[in-house]
């Protein structure tokens, strides 16, 4: 118990723990596709995996941006939930969705200052930009920094 109280944050750290110790752990964030079938049968989620919803929110936003064709990915790239929306579900579901990947540029959580970060998004020009960070990625930071730059490109999150 003294352990996992420790690691409760932290599923990615807690499934293997509870699979040796054969106790059961409930991940609130292990919407990574496939995470929990690596740690059957005592890891058991309370949400949906990102590959069922992203592609419901990019119909949504190619229904009402029809004319947008290139995208640009930013998000957290410290927690393994966010880094792997930016590295793979973005990724795949968005060039499935016939979007052009215009790169990507990620942050640690933490972050407070965006200019440097929302600078290099403006010089990238993108139609728009997929975002993907928890609170701790602070996404109203982010925001306020698009807005304080200008950045007038739609957010998909």
């Amino acid at each position: 118990r003294r352990v996992i109280g420790r690691v409760w944050q932290r599923v990615d750290v807690a499934a293997p723990l509870a699979n040796e110790l054969q106790i059961p752990v409930i991940g609130m964030k292990t919407t990574k596709p496939g995470f929990s079938a690596n740690y059957r049968p005592w890891e058991f989620r309370v949400t949906v995996t990102d590959d069922l919803h992203t592609t419901a929110v990019i119909a949504a936003f190619k229904k009402q941006n029809p004319s947008i064709k290139k995208v640009l990915i930013v998000g957290d790239t410290k927690e393994s939930v966010t880094e792997s929306m930016v590295k793979e579900v973005w990724p795949k579901y968005l060039k499935d969705a016939g979007y052009e990947i215009q790169g990507s540029i990620g942050f640690d959580s933490g972050t407070t200052d965006f200019s440097a970060i929302v600078t290099k998004i403006k010089d990238a020009k993108p139609e728009a930009i997929a975002f993907s960070a928890t609170p701790k990625g602070n996404p109203v930071g982010f925001a306020k920094e698009l807005a304080a730059q200008q950045v007038k490109a739609p957010v998909l999150t």
